[in-house]
């Protein structure tokens, strides 16, 4: 179905993305597996994890783990409650204030580290296959792709490439939500999640040599929400609106090979549906494959 040089796309999706390990093992069942991959925010984790050598298996059960164990969750979210109490009194006194995040993120970018390092490849340029991991650098509102390989990428306008750094600082750029995540300062850039800006990473995946492409696309957008009355739902609503008005500028065109998985009963945060977005993404690759055969074979 897909002769080599397949490339795959990963979107944003808070944790409703863990739907991208599903569509990646039923893909797995029919023997197609990418050959270049991309990742925004939640999606970059797990190109990254798939680029440093863990199986689909190893990553959904990690995935899992954080789901069953609400001790575990609290290991990846060091709160700067300074920072916070900072930004909730600037709000009264109209005072600037030091803060940009909520939440660190020093925690969970030495755990994506670790984990590199366990496969022996923490850098980029170690990648088994070629990637790309997107941020936005808030200085100058140009989006950053941090890529394997940037030497094929030198003739692609606008877009500022780098494949000097960790495969760590590359996720936890991308994984930066204002506000919720502080920025991740890398050479003066301040960088945050690369969901803010239209996903061009299909277009770097066919400069890398990608002649087909598969995307996987969190849908979480819906009209009306049924509950907006506290924190977790306003997030998720504010970034769904978001991400709803960004898509719509750039995919006026629906690309062909497109797995849309819709989740917009789930929070950006909610870690015990988890299991439930796998499933909700095997299911939707079983019908984008099934879909397939039937167009192929008419």
């Amino acid at each position: 179905m897909f002769n080599g040089n397949l490339g795959i796309t990963l979107s944003s999706g808070g944790l409703r993305g863990a739907a991208h390990i599903g569509v990646l093992k039923e893909l797995e069942k029919h023997n197609i597996y990418p050959n270049y991959i991309s990742g925004t925010s939640i999606g970059s984790i797990i190109a990254c994890l798939i680029c440093v050598g863990y199986s689909i298996e190893e990553i959904e059960r990690l995935f899992i783990t954080y789901q069953d164990k609400k001790e575990v969750r609290r290991t990846i979210f060091d709160i700067d409650i300074l920072n916070a109490v900072s930004f909730v009194i600037s709000i009264f006194t109209r005072k600037k204030s030091a803060s940009n995040g909520f939440i660190k993120g020093n925690l969970f970018e030495r755990i994506i580290d670790k984990l590199c390092i366990h496969k022996k490849r923490r850098y980029l340029s170690d990648s088994l296959i070629p990637i790309a991991i997107p941020a936005v650098n808030l200085k100058t509102d140009s989006l950053v792709i941090f890529v394997s390989d940037k030497k094929m990428l030198k003739n692609i306008k606008g877009i500022v490439f780098r494949d000097d750094v960790t495969f760590a600082e590359a996720v936890r750029a991308s994984i930066s939500l204002p506000i919720v995540y502080q920025a991740k300062k890398i050479d003066g850039m301040i960088l945050v999640d690369g969901g803010l800006k239209p996903d061009y990473t299909a277009d770097v995946l066919s400069k890398y040599g990608a002649s087909n492409i598969i995307k996987s696309n969190i849908q979480s957008y819906s009209k009306f929400a049924s509950h907006v009355d506290d924190i977790s739902s306003i997030a998720t609503r504010f970034t769904d609106i978001m991400i709803q008005q960004i898509q719509e500028v750039h995919n006026k065109v629906q690309h062909k090979n497109t797995i849309n998985i819709n989740l917009s009963d789930v929070k950006i945060l909610d870690f015990s549906k988890i299991n439930i977005c796998i499933t909700a993404g095997q299911v939707a690759a079983s019908r984008f494959l099934a879909k397939l055969r039937n167009t192929n074979s008419n």
